[in-house]
């Protein structure tokens, strides 16, 4: 299963990645994921082995990602 998710996130975009990293470098089983600064936009591609594996990663990042971000624009 695979899943890639690409956000306009603008100026807050390299802050999020920075957040964000620390977790996707991590030994999360059963999920690869990549986290990058594409053009102002963040691009996360998650790899996982089942469906509640990748859902579970997508709901965590995206959670993530919002905080960072918000935390970022204050």
């Amino acid at each position: 299963m695979k899943a890639v998710v690409n956000l306009r996130t603008g100026k807050t975009t390299e802050t999020i990645v920075r957040a964000l990293k620390p977790e996707a470098e991590g030994d999360i089983p059963k999920v690869k994921i990549n986290v990058e600064n594409i053009g102002n936009r963040l691009r996360m591609e998650i790899e996982a082995e089942t469906i509640s594996s990748l859902r579970a990663c997508l709901n965590s990042f995206l959670g993530w990602a919002e905080c960072a971000h918000e935390v970022a624009r204050k």
